[in-house]
C-alpha cells in the first residue's frame, strides 16, 4: 500500500513528474488523514456532491491547489472543468485569451468561465500536449517530448516573443492611461501644465488659477507654483490714480481734502 511504503519507492513511480520528494511526502500525510477520519483510504463519497463541496473538502489538504483540484474534478469525476497548468498558462496568456499580467488563478476563473464546458476536456489535453511538444511554445523553448511539426498557433514567432510584445504594449498602454490620470487630477484640483511660462501667465491671469512651471527640456512639472499677482488696492488715503509730477495737481487737491474729510469724520465717530 502507498500509505504505508517506503518514501524512496514512492518517488521512484512519480519522479517524472518532477518535485518527487515533496510530492511522495504529501501523499502520505493525505492518506493517512483520509484513513483516520473515514477508515479506509478513499474518496469514493465525494462522487455525491457538488463541485463547490468537492473544492472545499480538497483544498484542505496541503499542496491540494486549484489545478490538482480541477484534474481531479475533470478527469476522475467526468465534471465540466478547465485545469490550468503552466502550459495552458503560458499559452493562452500568449494567444491573448486572457491578460497579460493574468496570475494562473485568474487565468483558471477566467478561461472556465469563457470556455463551453463540450470543449474544456479536449482542449486542455490539446493544449497541454502541444505546450510539452512544440519548440516555439515550450518553457525556455525546450520542449520535453519530440516535436510534432510546426507550430500552428503563432507561425513564426515563439510564445516568449509573443509574451513579450504583449508585455511591452501593455506597459505602453499603462504609461499612457497613467499619464491621462494625473492630468485628470491635475484638472480637478486646478493645476494646469501649460507648455511655455507665457502660456501659463495667461491661464492664470485668465482664470485665477495656480500654474505649475513647465520645463521645456525636461518631462517632469516643478513642484513650485507660478500664481498671478494680486491687484494692489490703495491704501486708506491714498489715491487709486497716479499723483506724481505729472498728474492733475488739482486732482491731488481734491483726493487730498476728500481724505482729511473722511479721518475727520472717522475721529468723530470714535
Amino acid at each position: 500500500m502507498v500509505r504505508t511504503a517506503n518514501n524512496g519507492d514512492i518517488e521512484e513511480s512519480i519522479k517524472s513528474g518532477g518535485l518527487a520528494a515533496i510530492k511522495a511526502e504529501r501523499i502520505k500525510v493525505i492518506l493517512n488523514t483520509v484513513k483516520s477520519e473515514r477508515g479506509q483510504c478513499s474518496l469514493e463519497h465525494l462522487r455525491q456532491s457538488t463541485d463547490e463541496e468537492i473544492k472545499t473538502e480538497l483544498e484542505r489538504f496541503k499542496g491540494v491547489g486549484k489545478k490538482t483540484i480541477a484534474c481531479v474534478l475533470m478527469f476522475c469525476l467526468d465534471r465540466h472543468e478547465f485545469p490550468v497548468d503552466t502550459h495552458v498558462w503560458r499559452i493562452t496568456k500568449a494567444m491573448g485569451w486572457v491578460p497579460a499580467k493574468a496570475s494562473r488563478d485568474e487565468a483558471y476563473a477566467h478561461l472556465n468561465a469563457r470556455i463551453p464546458d463540450p470543449l474544456k476536456y479536449d482542449l486542455h489535453v490539446l493544449l497541454v500536449n502541444h505546450g510539452k511538444r512544440c519548440p516555439r511554445c515550450a518553457k525556455n523553448g525546450k520542449p520535453r517530448k519530440a516535436s510534432d511539426g510546426d507550430c500552428p498557433l503563432f507561425g513564426s514567432k515563439s510564445v516568449t516573443e509573443v509574451l513579450q510584445e504583449d508585455a511591452h504594449s501593455l506597459q505602453v498602454k499603462q504609461e499612457a492611461d497613467d499619464h491621462l490620470l494625473v492630468k485628470a487630477e491635475e484638472a480637478e484640483e486646478g493645476w494646469y501644465p501649460a507648455e511655455s511660462q507665457s502660456t501659463a501667465k495667461q491661464e492664470s491671469d485668465a482664470n485665477h488659477h495656480p500654474v505649475i512651471k513647465h520645463d521645456a527640456d525636461s518631462k517632469d512639472y516643478a513642484t513650485e507654483a507660478v500664481r498671478p499677482e494680486p491687484e494692489l488696492k490703495p491704501e486708506f488715503g491714498q489715491p487709486k490714480q497716479d499723483v506724481g509730477n505729472d498728474a492733475d495737481p488739482g486732482l491731488h487737491k481734491r483726493c487730498s481734502s476728500r481724505s482729511k474729510r473722511h479721518r475727520a469724520k472717522a475721529e468723530s465717530e470714535v
